[in-house]
């Protein structure tokens, strides 16, 4: 089963390479990126059906996320979201240290360190990504005018919704949303 989720994650790399060699913002642009982002959490489900939400390839599966809703569909809370989890992920499953772990950690720390929040870019670079509490982010995007929904969600919240149905269920969406930092009140 976990050969299969990571047959998916590649389904879904491919899909984003097919909307990146696409024009932006155009219907076919848009459609890859959705299937993509389809593929990821459905590989994300069958992944932590097979070994739990701690493993190699569900960092790649928030990474991809965070490169999907940062850069393609606009939706910054959700893109910094599951940038964070991947880090948080990347270091239960190799440490800090290690040179992977460390390039994820060194990445979102730069997106911090450009928006001059130091004190999150810093317990982001020493390691400790959990510091940084989704409360926090969803002030500091408020303080600089940064809308915490871009124009997309509703078309994500349909594509999730759909995906729903027939493929993923039970306490996928609960947990998932709990680890990345969206629970419910």
């Amino acid at each position: 089963v976990q050969a299969l989720g990571g047959a998916v994650l590649v389904s879904g790399v491919t899909s984003l390479c097919r909307a990146h060699s696409l024009e932006r913002r155009t219907l076919p642009f848009l459609d890859q990126a959705y299937k993509a982002l389809v593929q990821f959490y459905h590989a994300e489900a069958i992944l932590r059906l097979a070994v739990g939400p701690v493993n190699e390839k569900s960092i790649y599966t928030h990474g991809n996320l965070a490169e999907l809703y940062l850069h393609n569909l606009g939706e910054v809370l959700l893109g910094l979201l599951h940038f964070r989890q991947g880090c948080i992920v990347a270091i239960r499953v190799f440490g800090a240290g290690h040179a992977n772990a460390s390039r994820k950690l060194d990445e979102l720390a730069g997106i911090f360190s450009s928006a001059r929040w130091n004190d999150f870019a810093r317990d982001v670079s020493s390691g400790n990504p959990e510091l940084v509490e989704p409360e926090m982010l969803v002030e500091r995007l408020g303080q600089q005018g940064i809308p915490l929904h871009g124009a997309n969600l509703p078309r994500v919240a349909s594509e999730l919704q759909a995906l729903s149905e027939p493929h993923v269920g039970g306490a996928f969406w609960p947990t998932l949303w709990r680890d990345v930092g969206l629970a419910p009140a």
